[in-house]
């Protein structure tokens, strides 16, 4: 009897357990295929306040209450418990330390004025050449910087090949008298042109010391060969479209005379557009000839002799076809205004005047 009574029991326990399974399952139910250990993870990350967000916009506790700044986000990382939606966030890289943000830089380039004195600062590009006009006639360079730098004329070419700092002082090849100190900056943006000038007396006295560097060098250029000789060169320089070693070519203003020349009927000389070449002892007008006739002409060099003319010369030809022009140079003896002799009036052409 008894033994009836216990297997009764234990047949109603069994269905008891086998009638409440379902609902136990269903308060747990299993993880998702792949994310085993990942909730576990989750319950444990750990952010400092203030850098959770909700779905909508709403802070976690403790967080600031100040606007956020823009920045980069991670992937969402869902909350075990609340089950609201919540993403981590970072900084944004300050612009100072991108390399992109010092590409982007603005660059110094075309005329800029620099002082005696003090140091000049520019940005200039790194792994390209860099072109910098100078004041001087022949730059020299000094400088410890062991990065490719180059000097031809007045013109320097900087290649920085790091990102260090280049400093360097420019003068005039054998006068340190003037100097600029300038301080280059190596950056990750296009090559650079700089066009240095010199303000006021600096400038006055670069621009002296060059007018007698010119003067110098067309002088010894002058002095090399005889004099006959000297002359014909000028000539065959200028017809070719040259300028002799030293000289300076102007324009014509209106404060220079051109030379008078004294022309038949039919023949013009022009020298309203024309062009002043000056040397040492020597300088030279060229102006344009027309034969405004209507026959062939020769144009006659002696028309435009006086004192102090050296030579005149016509090119292509002396020989004008009707209607023809020709380039005229006229060489005189370039006699400084000290040097020049008072005039003194013929006294046959004063009895004629009576």
């Amino acid at each position: 009897m008894m033994n009836a009574l216990f297997g009764q029991a234990a047949l109603a326990l069994i269905a008891i357990s086998l009638l409440f399974r379902p609902v136990l399952a269903q308060e747990a139910p299993a993880a998702p295929a792949g994310a085993s250990g990942v909730e576990g993870a989750v319950r444990h990350v750990e952010v400092p306040p203030g850098r959770l967000t909700g779905a909508a916009g709403s802070t976690a506790p403790g967080a600031s209450q100040a606007a956020p700044q823009p920045s980069a986000r991670l992937a969402a990382v869902p909350a075990a418990r609340t089950g609201q939606r919540q993403e981590a966030t970072i900084p944004t890289v300050p612009a100072a330390v991108s390399p992109r943000a010092a590409a982007s830089a603005a660059t110094v380039s075309g005329i800029v004025q620099v002082r005696t004195g003090a140091n000049n600062i520019f940005p200039i590009a790194q792994g390209h050449m860099n072109r910098i006009v100078t004041p001087f006639q022949r730059a020299g360079v000094q400088t410890n910087s062991p990065e490719e730098i180059q000097s031809r004329g007045n013109v320097i070419y900087v290649s920085p090949r790091s990102e260090q700092p280049l400093t360097m002082f420019i003068h005039e090849d054998g006068d340190d008298s003037v100097a600029i100190s300038l301080t280059l900056v190596p950056r990750l943006i296009p090559p650079v042109e700089l066009d240095l000038r010199l303000p006021g007396e600096s400038a006055t006295r670069v621009s002296s010391r060059t007018v007698r560097e010119r003067v110098d060098t067309a002088d010894r250029w002058e002095r090399g060969q005889p004099y006959v000789d000297t002359i014909r060169d000028v000539m065959r320089r200028l017809a070719v479209g040259e300028v002799p070693p030293g000289y300076e070519m102007r324009q014509m203003a209106g404060s220079v005379s051109p030379p008078a020349c004294r022309t038949d009927a039919g023949i013009t000389v022009d020298f309203r557009r024309g062009q002043l070449v000056v040397g040492a002892q020597l300088e030279a007008y060229v102006g344009v000839v027309r034969n405004t006739s209507g026959e062939a002409r020769e144009f006659v060099e002696s028309w435009c002799g006086s004192a102090s003319t050296a030579a005149v010369a016509l090119s292509p030809s002396p020989m004008l076809a009707p209607g023809g022009s020709a380039e005229i140079f006229i060489v005189q003896r370039n006699t400084p205004v000290q040097e020049r002799s008072t005039p003194r009036p013929s006294l046959l052409q004063a009895e004629a005047g009576r």
